[in-house]
């Protein structure tokens, strides 16, 4: 039947609309035939149980206190909950129910779904068990009645939804995973070559960075002080060699240099270098820059208490040295940092990578050495009209890029300086802005001719003459293994390869220019970022150089410091000559050891023959204070005249020649000396 008022039909016995709540009289033909269904007697008690209104949903858990439900019979104490005394339903699902109870099969009204059994304190009190335990009956409540909303039963989590989010972080972990290792499997050959380019390149910088950060430190304003000590010991082999020309220099163990470099302030640039033999200072020279005053001073202490000095104002920049300029601007390459550089370098290569077009993917072997592995092949071709779209992309950039303009005032700082060096890395400015103006102007002509180009290629296709082939190596993962760039007009190659097979590893770098060709070679193994391998240096075919590494760490450079051994020996190559000394000299190696931490840096070099050493040369490089000469309040001018004169009256070799004597040095040497001593003062 419909309801009166608003038409909603009704099924069931009820007595209010379930959509208005018009009153409503009628009996449906459900509840008739409900009615006339016969209800087998129990034969068995039932435990208390209180049956939700709601059918639970079917994947919870069934409680360990309940029986199991049999599949196709329906329980007696389930068939009781759901009719009165006279077989009459307590309720029927109407179409218009507030609830929406999922769908039961014909012959299994509760079947597979568990009940929850509630403790005594859960019950509400409407809802209180009857003192007969053997039948609990559900009160007929009218569901139509919209002050009726049943309190919603509690539900335990399930485990079968941990399995489920299990399996789903399982298998995005395992997509995460492929993807990042097979990273090239999945890339489209342009992104993939472009990212490849741009992570080689980061990670050069960043292996570079703590190193290079570490000594610009070193070389800024409040740490400018270095000192170098070198000393060369000379062993037996050296010794024997000078017999065979009649020299005797039995006496002479080794010689040392010493130089400690600092700067008080910006103003006051100087250094202290001392010479000796046996481990013995014999003579130093001390001098000091002050920048502001544009004056120099010097002294050698074992020849004269007197100071010479120099006012560098008067002086043409021709006539200056380059040294006493760069110290005025050493400190001006420690404010580039590894950080902007690699900035720089990535943003370029990103805009020239987006202007490649057609590049085939394929696979190949990269054999080095007996090293071997399959690699994606990127291939590029670099016609007129990529060329001169890199061009323009590139230059517009420039014209625009602050940060490349701040790298570049430091660059002139550091050589613009100095008229020596200024000439020689293209500064032709004293002035930085006009200088920089000149770089951009020839930037903005070679745009300006570069679009031109591009849009005659574009309006004719024309631009098809290859100039250029670049060829990308990367693995699985998307990393670069290799790459060559090969220019189509002249027989030249630029290539590098590095595959690696495990633990194993090969490297190739060469540059073939016309009939010429330099090639470095070789294999080894790293473990835990620990490298040993064989090199070889070639020259037109011929091997020149042959080099071991030996423990050399990278994961320390990567802190900031060189740790491991270098042997360098002559190639198989290399003529000896003819006499004796040119053939031992030929087949000498260099035993190079590196050991740095992050204040000193030491490097020993044994320079032997098979088992016989011929000399030791032991360098260290710290950083730390430095005590300098302070400006004097008197000083000889070198550039008047008289006063070298009176430079040399002031002269004395004798502590010059007491230094020599207590390092051992034979009278032969001193007695020379002495005789000058007698002249100069006659």
């Amino acid at each position: 039947m419909n309801c009166s008022k608003c038409g909603h039909e009704i099924n069931g016995n009820i007595k209010f609309c379930p959509k208005c709540g018009t009153p409503v009289e009628a009996v449906s033909e459900a509840t008739e035939e409900l009615s006339n269904i016969e209800v087998e007697p129990e034969t068995t008690p039932v435990e208390e149980t209180v049956v939700e209104p709601e059918t639970p949903v079917a994947t919870e858990e069934t409680s360990e206190e309940e029986a199991p439900v049999a599949e196709e019979e329906t329980p007696a104490e389930e068939t009781a909950s759901l009719f009165g005394d006279n077989n009459e339903p307590l309720f029927e699902k109407n179409e218009g129910s507030i609830f929406d109870e999922a769908p039961v099969a014909e012959n299994d009204i509760l079947g597979d779904a568990p009940t929850e059994e509630l403790t005594q304190n859960q019950i509400p009190a409407s809802q209180a068990p009857a003192a007969d335990p053997a039948m609990i009956q559900q009160p007929a409540y009218d569901y139509g009645t919209p002050e009726y909303i049943p309190e919603a039963p509690k539900k335990k989590f399930n485990k079968v939804w941990l399995i489920v989010i299990g399996a789903v972080i399982l298998v995005g972990a395992i997509v995460a995973l492929i993807f990042c290792n097979f990273r090239a499997a999945f890339s489209s050959p342009k992104s993939l070559m472009k990212n490849a380019l741009v992570g080689y390149v980061e990670d050069t910088f960043d292996k570079n960075q703590a190193y290079y950060d570490l000594r610009a430190q070193t070389l800024k304003d409040d740490g400018k002080q270095q000192v170098v000590d070198a000393t060369v010991t000379l062993d037996d082999g050296f010794k024997d060699l000078l017999d065979n020309y009649d020299v005797d220099m039995d006496w002479l163990e080794s010689a040392h240099i010493r130089m400690e470099v600092g700067a008080k302030d910006e103003n006051n640039v100087g250094a202290n270098i001392y010479g000796g033999v046996n481990g013995v200072d014999v003579i130093s020279l001390l001098y000091l820059a002050q920048m502001e005053d544009e004056a120099f001073y010097m002294q050698i202490p074992e020849l004269s208490e007197e100071y010479l000095g120099v006012d560098l104002s008067e002086m043409s920049d021709d006539e200056l040295s380059g040294a006493v300029a760069s110290l005025d601007a050493i400190s001006q390459m420690g404010q580039i940092s590894n950080e902007d550089l690699k900035k720089l370098a990535v943003k370029y290569i990103k805009l020239a990578a987006d202007e490649l077009k057609d590049i085939e993917k394929d696979k190949d072997e990269l054999e080095v050495d007996g090293v071997s592995a399959n690699y994606y092949t990127l291939t590029a071709t670099i016609d007129q009209e990529t060329s001169a779209a890199i061009s323009v992309a590139v230059g517009e950039e420039i014209l625009e890029d602050q940060e490349l303009k701040a790298l570049m005032n430091i660059y002139f700082d550091y050589y613009g300086s100095n008229p020596v060096f200024a000439e020689s890395y293209g500064i032709s400015s004293t002035d930085f802005e006009d200088w920089y103006d000149d770089f951009l102007d020839s930037v903005e002509d070679m745009v300006k001719e570069q679009k031109k180009n591009l849009r005659n290629y574009q309006k004719h296709h024309d631009g098809d003459t290859e100039l250029a082939e670049l060829i990308v190596y990367v693995n699985a993962k998307g990393d670069l293994k290799g790459f060559e760039l090969t220019p189509e007009s002249e027989d030249g190659k630029l290539y590098a390869y590095y595959p690696e097979d495990g633990d194993e590893f090969g490297m190739e770098i060469g540059f073939v220019d016309g009939g010429s060709e330099s090639i470095i070679t070789g294999s080894g193994t790293k473990s835990h970022d620990v490298i040993n391998g064989d090199f070889t240096i070639k020259s037109d075919g011929d091997e020149v150089l042959e080099i071991e590494v030996i423990d050399y760490d990278e994961g320390a450079y990567e802190k900031g410091h060189i740790i491991g051994e270098f042997v360098v020996r002559s190639g198989d190559d290399v003529d000896a000559g003819g006499d004796i000394a040119t053939q031992m000299l030929a087949n000498l190696e260099y035993d190079i050891l590196f050991d740095s931490s992050k204040d000193t840096s030491k490097c020993t070099v044994t320079i032997k023959n098979d088992s016989v050493s011929f000399a030791t040369i032991n360098l260290e490089t710290s950083y730390g204070e430095v005590e300098l000469m302070s400006a004097p309040s008197h000083y000889l001018d070198i550039n008047d005249y008289e006063n070298e004169e009176k430079y040399a009256d002031s002269m004395s070799f004798k502590t010059l020649i007491a230094n020599l004597k207590k390092a051992g040095v034979p009278s032969e040497y001193t007695d020379v000396l002495e005789q000058y001593e007698e002249l100069i003062h006659y």
